[in-house]
């Protein structure tokens, strides 16, 4: 679960994530229209539906303010992990 809070009421956001090596491996939204706080689930595949591999991957969440059109970019760290054998 991943919670975020932006500084605008309402706006367009697109929500992705990278490798670390740049790499875009999933799209979790695109375009869709959000309040100024929400949470999605974010559950570890790649847009082809296969696990990622276990590591740090960037998480970008880019928002348009609908009203002014000013653009906010938030960037965090996520971790893939898995249990142990």
């Amino acid at each position: 679960m991943i919670s975020f809070k932006l500084k605008a009421n309402i706006a367009q956001i697109r929500i992705k994530v990278y490798d670390i090596k740049g790499r875009q491996v999933r799209t979790i939204i695109n375009n869709s229209v959000s309040g100024s706080i929400g949470e999605i689930i974010f559950n570890g595949l790649d847009d082809n539906n296969q696990k990622l591999r276990t590591g740090v991957y960037i998480l970008l969440i880019e928002a348009i303010d609908d009203r002014g059109g000013a653009s906010e970019n938030l960037k965090a760290p996520v971790v893939i992990a898995a249990k142990l054998k």
